[in-house]
């Protein structure tokens, strides 16, 4: 498999455990190809793209057309290092400091 996919699929199962121990129900999309990685329940329904890095404007706006009417809110989660940083992605796909708090 290549190194690029293995580990994106460890970040995405990092984050999933994370999101489960602070009480979210979550679904992987393994290898959907769509939009979000992970799909998360709990108060609100939110769309992960988990990422190495901030993703392309592309990218940032499939997600704010994905969320476009639905109740649901699009999130970009970038690992550096050991810690996850959170961006929502608004209705022009740019990237802000999210009003929710994951509690992780």
């Amino acid at each position: 498999m290549p190194k690029g996919y293995l580990k994106g699929r460890q970040r995405e199962h990092s984050l999933k455990r994370r999101l489960e121990r602070a009480g979210w129900l979550v679904v992987r999309s393994a290898g959907s190809k769509g939009v979000f990685d992970l799909i998360a329940i709990k108060d609100v329904t939110i769309g992960l793209q988990v990422k190495g890095s901030k993703p392309a404007k592309r990218e940032r706006l499939r997600i704010a057309q994905a969320i476009k009417g639905r109740a649901i809110i699009g999130l970009v989660a970038i690992l550096k290092g050991r810690k996850w940083e959170f961006y929502e992605v608004d209705k022009d796909g740019n990237l802000r400091c999210p009003k929710l708090n994951l509690m992780l």
